[in-house]
């Protein structure tokens, strides 16, 4: 792994499927598997969904994105979006 100069931020999609009520995480790992092939590392996942993620989700992340579950915050839908850096820091 090269030493960089910035930690790489991936935001992705966890979609909620209506008629299971689970949280689908296959497009994630796609999408990190994809980037490690090119080269690229992630350090911090950010998970864009309009429910807080489930800790079992982050934590399958974690596992499977080769990321510290401290580092799979989650970014919900908001009315404001001013709120959304005091919503990260609280993670």
């Amino acid at each position: 792994r090269l030493q960089r100069a910035a930690p790489m931020v991936f935001c992705l999609m966890v979609p909620l499927v209506a008629w299971g009520g689970e949280q689908k995480t296959k497009l994630a790992q796609d999408s990190v598997r994809r980037l490690r092939a090119c080269g690229i590392a992630v350090d911090f996942l950010i998970c864009r969904t309009d429910d807080p993620v489930a800790d079992k989700t982050k934590s399958k992340l974690a596992d499977l994105c080769d990321v510290h579950p401290e580092a799979v915050w989650a970014s919900i839908t908001m009315a404001d979006i001013s709120q959304l850096p005091l919503h990260f820091y609280r993670q």
